[in-house]
C-alpha cells in the first residue's frame, strides 16, 4: 500500500527560505576584510648570476612570504592553510623574478645550489 505525504506548503517555503539563509550566512564575507596582501622585496644590490645573490634574494622572499601570510593558526588545518599561502607566495615571488639560479634553489630548497656551487670549483 503506497501513501503519499504532502507538506503543506506554507511550511515548505519557510523551511526552503531558512536553509537558503543558513547558506547565504555561511558564505558571506566579512566587508571589512581585506584583499590579497603584498610585500616589495628590493634585490638591486644583489647578483642573481651568483650563488650568493640568489640566495640572498630567497630568504628575502620567504621573509616577505611569512609576514604576507601572518602567523599559522592553530590546529592542523590553521596550518595547512598558512603553509599553503606561503607555498604559494613564495613560488609566485620565484617566478615572478624569473632567475635561473632562484629557480634552482627554489626547486631544491638550497640543495640544487650547493651541488651547483661544487660544480662550479671544478
Amino acid at each position: 500500500m503506497n501513501t503519499l505525504k504532502s507538506i503543506p506548503s506554507g511550511r515548505f517555503w519557510s523551511v526552503a527560505c531558512a536553509a537558503l539563509a543558513c547558506v547565504l550566512c555561511v558564505a558571506q564575507v566579512p566587508a571589512g576584510e581585506p584583499g590579497p596582501r603584498s610585500v616589495t622585496v628590493s634585490f638591486r644590490d644583489l647578483d642573481l648570476t651568483t650563488v650568493t645573490g640568489a640566495r640572498t634574494l630567497y630568504q628575502r622572499l620567504k621573509n616577505a612570504a611569512q609576514s604576507v601570510c601572518d602567523q599559522p593558526r592553530i590546529g592542523i588545518e590553521g596550518y595547512r592553510v598558512w603553509h599553503a599561502c606561503y607555498d604559494t607566495a613564495l613560488s609566485d615571488a620565484v617566478a615572478k623574478v624569473n632567475s635561473p639560479l632562484l629557480i634552482a634553489m627554489h626547486r631544491g630548497h638550497g640543495k640544487v645550489l650547493d651541488t651547483a656551487t661544487a660544480m662550479l670549483s671544478k
